[in-house]
């Protein structure tokens, strides 16, 4: 209010909001869309920062850390990984940022979750802002466990049918050896040199 020449006058000032909170609506539509999709993903899937520190991740990647999304986002690889396993991880992710492109490389070890041995596929590329910078790391990883196995019983499965064929030529020419043994000992008699001959 404004007092003026002893009157009291009432000021009021209008904003139009209208397109801020159409803004903020379709800010916020979008990102429960990306929230939404990024928990869909069936494959792991995590964010980390520059300097190691996971941002986000999905369910299936805090699974296999035997954790939950919120006990795996501000922790760091240190937390769940051997320092061995740690050091490779986190090569991976310095050749994703040097390179620029995307880092694909397969992972082995025991899930935390059901304690049984785990390979998984993963991909990683760095993440910038508009401007340029450096602003995270992006992983997804798949589990490839059962199509390795696969492609290892489908190896062992050839090897075997191949060492049945040798086996079977190796038998092939032992016959036919005999056969011929056997023939030739039958024309050093006087015989029939064919022993197969059925002519009396």
């Amino acid at each position: 209010t404004i007092r003026r020449q002893g009157r009291t006058n009432l000021v009021s000032l209008w904003h139009d909001m209208t397109e801020r909170n159409l803004a903020a609506a379709k800010l916020a539509t979008e990102r429960n869309y990306w929230r939404t999709l990024f928990k869909a993903i069936p494959d792991s899937v995590c964010v980390k920062s520059p300097d190691n520190i996971y941002l986000a991740c999905n369910r299936t990647f805090a699974w296999l850390l035997g954790a939950t999304e919120a006990e795996v986002v501000g922790r760091q690889d240190s937390d769940f990984f051997p320092p061995e396993q740690v050091a490779k991880l986190r090569a991976s992710d310095q050749r994703a940022i040097a390179s620029g492109l995307l880092s694909i490389t397969e992972e082995k070890g025991i899930c935390a979750a059901d304690g049984h041995y785990r390979q998984v596929e993963v991909i990683k590329t760095a993440l910038h802002d508009s401007g340029g910078q450096l602003i995270g790391i992006l992983a997804i990883g798949r589990d490839v466990t059962l199509v390795r196995q696969s492609q290892l019983a489908l190896k062992e499965s050839e090897r075997r049918q191949q060492l049945a064929i040798v086996a079977l030529v190796e038998a092939d020419r032992r016959l036919v050896e005999h056969v011929q043994h056997a023939g030739q000992v039958g024309a050093d008699l006087g015989g029939e040199s064919d022993p197969l001959s059925l002519s009396a």
